[in-house]
């Protein structure tokens, strides 16, 4: 890894002062798939999982049982922690967030899937999991795997009607 990015691709290849110049999600292709909802807050049975909060993958697998659903192979996979409803509360919003522990990583590769979703602005919690280390889900996704990251996604719809699995779309 060090300064390479996925594939090998060296970082001063890819980031300049005015974005990148390639690997940008604008150069994903268009995306039209079966996608499966995790609701972990409501599985916690709680209205926003709190800052800091580090999912496992046996709290995604206990989640997808009692939703009755499962992920397969190329899926894109939302993840629902309830934290999207602090979006206009930047107070709370910005200084924190749950998200993916780093032994989410390894599920999601065994799991085959295509892309994460999150309804905060990073995938890993803050304050982060491993004192010192950073955003660890970024690089293994992404730079390793080859996993998209969507993130400050809203699925507020899909739970309110109790979709779990959906068609998504990602197009430009």
């Amino acid at each position: 890894m060090g300064s390479s990015l996925y594939n090998g691709i060296k970082n001063r290849d890819v980031i300049s002062t005015s974005g990148t110049r390639q690997m940008g999600i604008e150069t994903m292709p268009p995306l039209i798939t079966r996608g499966v909802l995790i609701d972990v807050a409501e599985f916690e049975q709680v209205d926003h999982l709190e800052a800091g909060y580090a999912i496992q993958p046996a709290e995604l697998d206990e989640t997808l049982a009692a939703q009755k659903s499962e992920v397969r192979p190329g899926d894109p996979v939302p993840l629902r922690t309830g934290w999207g409803r602090l979006w206009k509360i930047p107070e709370n919003f910005l200084f924190g967030e749950p998200g993916l522990g780093k032994a989410c990583a390894k599920w999601a590769v065994e799991h085959e899937i295509v892309c994460w979703g999150c309804d905060q602005f990073a995938t890993d919690p803050i304050p982060f999991e491993t004192e010192g280390e950073v955003l660890p889900m970024h690089p293994e996704m992404l730079t390793k795997a080859g996993i998209r990251l969507v993130e400050k996604s809203i699925w507020r719809r899909s739970r309110d009607r109790k979709y779990t699995s959906f068609v998504f779309s990602r197009l430009h």
